[in-house]
């Protein structure tokens, strides 16, 4: 509580300890990442909110075609929030799902669902490396790279940090290249 209410004196004090060529750079490197981490966040969001109505699109026509699926606002909701998990995704719960109805006889119940998955898989790999890369007005490359890149190195939170450092090194290096302009 003291710290927020003293934002300013406590952020100008910080500056004084600092050497003053580190200043500017501190700065950057504190927007840059405050920047890319709200631009990931509505990137995610909207993948998130796309999966959410493909599922329930998806599950919609199940129902409308006689496969009763039961609340399917509530299971579209659960999986979307499921598959923004870097681990898990949509496959943790329509795969067991879709082999489970085609064991237990319902095959075509089944292979809708497998189908729904491979749809919703499909376009969340289409339309993540281009949000990604749009939100951060980086290289789809880069943006899909340092995600992969990030999740294998430092797992869940990986996928943000990557991203990130990119984006910080980038800043610093254009504000270097400016300044020997």
């Amino acid at each position: 509580i003291f710290g927020c209410g003293d934002f300013q004196g406590i952020k100008g004090g910080i500056k004084q300890l600092l050497p003053r060529s580190a200043v500017g750079k501190t700065s950057l490197v504190i927007k840059t990442s405050v920047s890319t981490c709200t631009a990931l966040l509505k990137a995610y969001g909207l993948i998130m909110l796309i999966t959410f109505a493909e599922l329930l699109v998806g599950l919609g026509i199940m129902n409308l075609a006689g496969y009763k699926t039961g609340s399917i606002v509530t299971i579209s909701l659960v999986i979307a929030l499921i598959d923004i998990l870097p681990v898990l995704g949509t496959g943790t719960v329509l795969i067991p799902w879709g082999v489970f109805e085609m064991i237990s006889g319902r095959i075509v119940s089944g292979a809708m669902l497998l189908a729904l998955f491979a749809v919703v898989e499909t376009v969340r790999n289409l339309i993540e490396p281009r949000l990604i890369a749009g939100r951060l007005k980086l290289h789809p490359f880069f943006s899909l790279a340092g995600v992969y890149i990030g999740g294998k190195l430092f797992g869940a939170v990986g996928i943000f940090i990557m991203p990130l450092a990119i984006m910080v090194f980038r800043q610093l290096l254009r504000q270097k290249n400016s300044a020997a302009e």
